[in-house]
C-alpha cells in the first residue's frame, strides 16, 4: 500500500515587530546616553584600593603626564572641563589674561570644542618667608581662579533669583600617571594651594584588596 506525503507548511516568522524594538532601544540610548570625550594624554594613573567615585558634572580636571616628549624634565598639563557652556566663557576669559597671551587664538578656539587645554605651570620659590614652598604665577593658577570666578558668578546670580537655588560645586582632580616625578605632582598641589584650592581628589585605578 502507497505511503501519502504530508505536504509541511512554509514556517514564516515576521520579524517586523522586533526589528522596530531594537530601533527603539537604540534609538534610545543614543538619545539618552552621554559619549565620553577621549582624555588629552595619555594618563597610566596609580593603583588604590579605595573606590569612592567622584560625581559626573562640574568636574575641572588636571591631567600630568610622565613625560614631556620634547623635555623629559617637563611634563605635560592639560585643563579639563566637562561643562560646554563655561568652557565657552572661560576661553573667553583666557584671552585677556596676562600670562595667556603665548597660547594661540586656534588653541583657544579647539579648547571649546575639546574642553582641554594645555597649560603651562610655575615653579617652586624657595626661602620665601614662611611660605617657602609657594609657587611662581603661571597660565595653570590664573585658569583655574577664572573657572572659580565663573562658577561663584552663577551661584550669586542664582541666588539673587532664587535664594533657595542650589548651588553648583566646581570639584578639582587630579589625574597623574604613575611615572610622573613627584616633584611635578607637589609643584601642581602648591599651586593649587597658592590660589586657596585647598580640596582636590587624587584619581586612581582600582586595583583588587588584598586577601587576607
Amino acid at each position: 500500500m502507497g505511503r501519502f506525503k504530508i505536504k509541511k507548511a512554509d514556517l514564516f516568522i515576521d520579524m517586523t515587530p522586533m526589528s522596530d524594538v531594537m530601533l527603539l532601544l537604540l534609538t534610545f540610548f543614543l538619545m539618552a546616553g552621554t559619549f565620553t570625550k577621549p582624555e588629552p594624554v595619555q594618563v597610566q594613573a596609580p593603583g588604590s584600593v579605595s573606590d569612592i567615585k567622584i560625581p559626573s558634572t562640574d568636574i575641572l580636571t588636571i591631567y600630568v603626564s610622565a613625560r614631556n616628549a620634547e623635555n623629559a624634565a617637563a611634563p605635560d598639563i592639560y585643563i579639563t572641563l566637562d561643562n560646554g557652556p563655561i568652557v565657552s566663557q572661560l576661553a573667553d576669559k583666557i584671552k585677556q589674561l596676562p600670562l595667556c597671551n603665548t597660547i594661540k587664538k586656534s588653541t583657544i578656539d579647539e579648547f571649546k570644542e575639546s574642553q582641554s587645554i594645555k597649560v603651562t605651570i610655575g615653579e617652586m620659590v624657595a626661602d620665601r618667608g614662611s611660605q617657602d614652598d609657594a609657587t611662581t604665577d603661571s597660565q595653570f593658577k590664573q585658569i583655574i581662579k577664572q573657572a572659580r570666578n565663573i562658577y561663584n558668578d552663577i551661584n550669586k546670580k542664582a541666588k539673587e533669583n532664587n535664594p533657595d537655588a542650589t548651588e553648583r560645586n566646581l570639584r578639582i582632580a587630579i589625574k597623574s600617571d604613575k611615572g610622573t616625578p613627584y616633584s611635578t605632582i607637589k609643584l601642581v598641589m602648591n599651586s593649587l594651594q597658592d590660589i586657596q584650592e585647598n580640596r582636590y581628589n587624587l584619581l586612581t585605578e582600582l586595583k583588587a584588596r588584598p586577601t587576607e
